[in-house]
């Protein structure tokens, strides 16, 4: 790859940002010591591969990963994820896996060093970063996941009993999706009932809006609920008129924002 960025492709949960050096044209450097980012691919979960390239004077490179938040594109100002040095001597082409360890928004570096004849390296990093460094941003990497979880269940009104079960989730990221069941035993017919249902992943709802979706007894003919987001406690809520009194398993899904 020469001149132009790589071409990536669009991944889950992830926005990528082509922020590729192409020329790197510095005042020290020629065209046998740039490094490329070449491409890059989801991994799933927290993980992308990172393919890049080395220039025949490039002996070493030296893959930084950094939280956009400490920092953003200026290396030295940023606390390290992790940096990993790369040897290239033989092999001018790599690709390896980082993590993103959960972040949301990240950095990538990759960032040229020389062997010099004392045994030390030099790596440039300096105010004249942009002539020398490969870097690209993603937004959102660190969100893309799934598991399960049992909620903690708050009967917040006419109900006698309600009783949790394992759950499954999935974030793409910044909205959760969530299905599960949960057993209700309303106190009385025909009444306003209310049920609190915890989140797999905290968010700050600030309003009913910010977590949507629905629930259904299977064995009450048109028992159904709506659900919405709680913004006083940051949880789900699962509101309904009672139709029946027995305790009933109801089925649910619903997504919400995290915020």
């Amino acid at each position: 790859m020469s001149g132009g960025g790589a071409r990536f492709g669009n991944y889950p949960g992830a926005a990528v940002e082509r922020d590729f050096l192409a020329a790197m044209v510095g005042s020290h450097f020629d065209e046998e010591q740039r490094v490329w980012i070449t491409g890059l691919k989801y991994a799933g979960g927290n993980a992308w591969d990172v393919r890049f390239r080395a220039a025949r004077a490039c002996q070493f490179v030296r893959l930084h990963l950094q939280s956009s938040g400490t920092g953003g594109r200026d290396y030295n100002a940023a606390t390290s994820v992790s940096s990993t040095q790369y040897d290239m001597r033989e092999n001018r082409q790599r690709e390896v896996e980082v993590s993103t360890n959960g972040l949301d928004d990240y950095y990538v570096f990759l960032i040229p060093e020389f062997l010099e004849p004392d045994g030390t390296y030099t790596k440039y990093d300096g105010a004249d970063a942009d002539d020398h460094m490969a870097y690209l941003s993603i937004r959102g990497a660190g969100t893309v996941g799934s598991g399960v979880y049992t909620p903690t269940l708050t009967n917040v009104a006419n109900l006698d009993a309600s009783t949790a079960y394992e759950c499954q989730y999935s974030r793409v990221g910044n909205v959760v999706y969530v299905s599960g069941k949960v057993d209700v035993d309303p106190t009385a017919p025909a009444a306003a009932t209310q049920l609190g249902i915890s989140l797999p992943i905290a968010s700050n709802l600030g309003a009913a809006e910010d977590c949507g979706g629905v629930a259904f007894a299977s064995g009450i003919a048109g028992q159904g609920a709506a659900i919405r987001g709680d913004a006083a406690n940051n949880r789900a809520e699962m509101v309904w008129v009672s139709g029946d009194v027995t305790n009933q398993p109801m089925y649910f899904s619903f997504s919400y924002a995290v915020i």
